[in-house]
């Protein structure tokens, strides 16, 4: 049986004074970096067989962390990127709240229209992301993989693999470094279903 490992950089919980951050990301912290080096070295016996991450930081910091302890390269696609913010790029979240009350409550909410302005829809990501992952199981079918993103949007992908709708993704985001694995025989259903 081989698997998906969905390795997560680690972030800030979502309170008034967290800044929204997506393509260019916040730099890994030392915790981060410990907490990456030790999922890896727990993965070390694992026999992964490729690492696919997105660019920026955390994440690429992170992928070469995961590509140093597992002796790969790993592959930087922009289709891992984490979920575009728009217009909210950089924002404090208390700024977002009082800029954009409601469409931040539905946003949150996980209504299918809602996105920040000029951002993408919860729905448009997993669409993205999970296009990527289908391409990443087909050509290393059999084989596992480690894909490395940010919360969001691994919380998306959760999701999508736990057969939840994207409107759950806040139920599932999780905020330390962590790695979770999920068996390839039930991706290959999920995209067989789709």
């Amino acid at each position: 049986m081989a698997t998906l490992y969905l390795l997560q950089a680690g972030g800030a919980e979502w309170t008034e004074s967290k800044r929204l951050q997506s393509a260019a990301g916040e730099p890994l912290t030392d915790g981060q970096a410990a907490a990456a080096r030790q999922a890896c070295e727990e993965l070390a016996a694992a026999g992964i067989r490729a690492i696919y991450a997105a660019a920026h930081d955390p994440v690429e910091p992170l992928a070469a962390i995961a590509g140093e302890a597992l002796d790969l390269r790993p592959v930087v696609t922009d289709e891992l990127q984490e979920v575009d913010f728009g217009l909210w790029q950089g924002l404090l979240v208390g700024e977002i709240k009082q800029r954009y009350a409601k469409l931040y409550r539905q946003w949150r909410a996980g209504e299918a229209s809602a996105s920040p302005p000029g951002g993408e829809t919860y729905d448009q990501a997993l669409d993205r992301a999970w296009a990527a992952v289908c391409r990443i199981v087909r050509k290393h079918r059999g084989q596992d993989v480690l894909i490395i993103t940010q919360p969001l949007l691994a919380g998306l992908l959760r999701c999508r693999l736990t057969g939840r709708a994207a409107d759950a993704v806040w139920d599932l985001v999780e905020w330390s470094t962590r790695c979770t694995g999920f068996d390839l025989d039930r991706i290959s259903l999920l995209e067989d279903a789709r």
